[in-house]
């Protein structure tokens, strides 16, 4: 599990490029990750089991929900990305905060992070960037072909211990 809140800067330039004033009120309403959090899990049923058990708290309250693992984005990005409003409690009182939630595998991670380097990290001819992001997709492709088949094996080892146990 990784988390973060994001800088002033990066808060600003968000509101700039929504069109809004850089004021705290545009920030609470017009801003739903200033506090991201991200699980990464080893399979993908581990994603929903995950997503369920958060949103099944009685603190917790869905406000949206997409998911880029039964339709990925058309980069092949793939996660499982959720808006909750939690309580933040500070010595004024508890004030309700919007936080994002990414959940996905290692594999979606690693296809993440190095799709995020390419597309906004890197200094690097604007050709190179498409055939990169070309050849990311294929492999978006494929890592979820292969994790489909991993988590087929895990529950079949799964089911077999449980017949085997007394």
């Amino acid at each position: 599990m990784e988390e973060r809140i994001k800088s002033v800067q990066s808060i600003m330039k968000k509101l700039q490029k929504k069109g809004f004033e850089p004021r705290v009120a545009n920030m609470k309403t017009q801003i739903s990750d200033v506090a991201g959090i991200r699980v990464i899990t080893n399979y993908i049923d581990d994603i929903y089991l995950i997503e369920k058990l958060l949103v099944n708290q009685s603190d917790v309250t869905l406000l949206k929900r997409k998911d880029y693992v039964k339709d990925p984005k058309p980069s092949g990005y793939r996660s499982v990305h959720l808006v909750a409003s939690v309580p933040v409690f500070q010595a004024s009182g508890v004030q309700d905060v919007k936080v994002e939630i990414q959940i996905r595998t290692i594999g979606m991670d690693m296809w993440a992070s190095l799709e995020h380097k390419l597309r906004y990290k890197t200094d690097i001819d604007e050709k190179l960037v498409d055939q990169y992001g070309a050849d990311l997709h294929c492999y978006s492709d494929e890592l979820a072909e292969i994790e489909a088949k991993m988590q087929t094996i895990y529950q079949k080892l799964n089911d077999d211990s449980e017949i085997k146990q007394p």
